[in-house]
């Protein structure tokens, strides 16, 4: 009786240790999801000023005539569309219109829209890539914070379309013309921010 006893104060001790050990690590989760929560919110909160820095130095790089980043994209279109004539625009345009393309095409497709659009912020003389950059080190912050957890998939998706939701069609149609031109290239002259977003569909929402 005594051994049973013994074994079963044991057991019952091993038990409770591992129970609280469950807890403290649940608490020390939720404490750090906390702490990232605070920092996450108070970066999305600033992203409208940093929205709107990128909106005033538009109007006054363009003399007042484009006054938004939707506006901006907006003329960018058009400039794409004034390309007609271009032999270049014509052999893209036939790419874009075949149902699938191989790799060869694809990549002449993202040259050349790629430096389209550098041809594009010269012309204009306005760059606002430390827009793109904030963003960028948002989506950064996430990924750093919940990579290689248990829950990376869940809460990286989640913070990420926060982020998302934030942003009209035409502000996500600029990133993607930013980071697949020149100006999307880091230290290392690798396209990174287009990597991110394509591994986690950052743009899966815009046509």
């Amino acid at each position: 009786i005594g051994v049973c006893l013994s074994f079963a104060s044991t057991l019952f001790l091993f038990v409770t240790f591992n129970e609280q050990r469950k807890q403290f690590n649940e608490s020390k989760i939720d404490a750090n999801k906390d702490r990232f929560e605070s920092t996450f919110f108070n970066l999305l909160s600033m992203l409208y000023q940093v929205r709107e820095n990128a909106n005033k130095e538009i109007s006054i790089c363009t003399d007042g005539k484009i006054q938004s980043l939707k506006e901006y994209y907006d003329e960018f279109k058009k400039y794409f569309f004034d390309q007609k004539e271009s032999p270049d625009y014509k052999e893209i345009v036939e790419y874009l219109q075949q149902k699938k393309i191989n790799t060869v095409e694809f990549e002449k497709i993202k040259d050349y829209l790629g430096g389209l659009y550098e041809k594009y912020i010269k012309e204009k003389r306005c760059n606002i890539g430390y827009y793109y950059r904030y963003i960028f080190n948002m989506i950064n912050f996430v990924i750093g914070q919940w990579k290689e957890t248990a829950y990376e998939k869940e809460y990286i998706h989640k913070y990420l379309n926060f982020i998302q939701a934030q942003m009209s069609n035409e502000e996500l149609a600029l990133i993607f013309y930013d980071v697949i031109s020149h100006y999307g290239l880091d230290k290392n002259f690798t396209h990174q921010f287009k990597d991110i977003i394509d591994e986690y569909g950052f743009l899966e929402n815009i046509d």
